[in-house]
């Protein structure tokens, strides 16, 4: 469901969703786009986030960062601290090119979306879509396999997805 915020350049859109992929599957939460526009000023995000806060959620509450972000910005990091004091669980789903935002360490789990074969950093989940191909994608090297939740994408043949889960040296799962 779609939240009212005040108009800006910063975050493109602002809902409440049931997650249907990864670790998250089933549970309700908040999920932000941003849009890669730097915000400017602590008092505009507060303005921005304010109407979030009303929110109603479970006791347990999540909020996806998700989107372009510009890693200039300084304000995420404020922003993931703010949604912190607010007791949330907070979790950034990036791609590749975003592995080296500043803010990073801050956010509580981290959600990589990845079409490489070989992921540089440590992350909590790993959500891999391999090139479309009739061949068995190759395994991903991940630096911490034993505390990542892995997960293939779904879209693959049933032969396919099931030799890659059969083949694999570490615990996948299907997105």
């Amino acid at each position: 469901m779609k939240i009212d915020i005040p108009k800006n350049l910063w975050i493109s859109s602002a809902e409440t969703e049931i997650f249907h992929e990864g670790s998250l599957n089933g549970f309700y939460g908040l999920h932000l786009t941003f849009s890669g526009h730097p915000l400017g000023s602590a008092e505009l995000m507060a303005e921005i986030l304010e109407p979030l806060t009303k929110v109603k959620l479970p006791r347990r509450k999540f909020v996806v960062f998700s989107g372009i972000f510009n890693p200039q910005d300084p304000m995420y990091s404020v922003a993931v601290k703010a949604f912190q004091s607010w007791k949330f669980w907070v979790i950034a789903q990036i791609s590749d090119d975003s592995l080296s935002l500043p803010w990073l360490h801050d956010v509580n789990w981290i959600i990589l979306q990845t079409k490489k074969n070989f992921i540089p950093v440590a992350v909590n989940e790993i959500w891999y879509t391999p090139e479309a191909s009739e061949e068995v994608p190759d395994e991903p090297q991940v630096p911490n396999p034993e505390s990542t939740q892995l997960f293939l994408s779904k879209g693959y043949s049933v032969a396919i997805s099931t030799k890659f889960l059969v083949e694999a040296r570490n615990v996948w799962r299907i997105l």
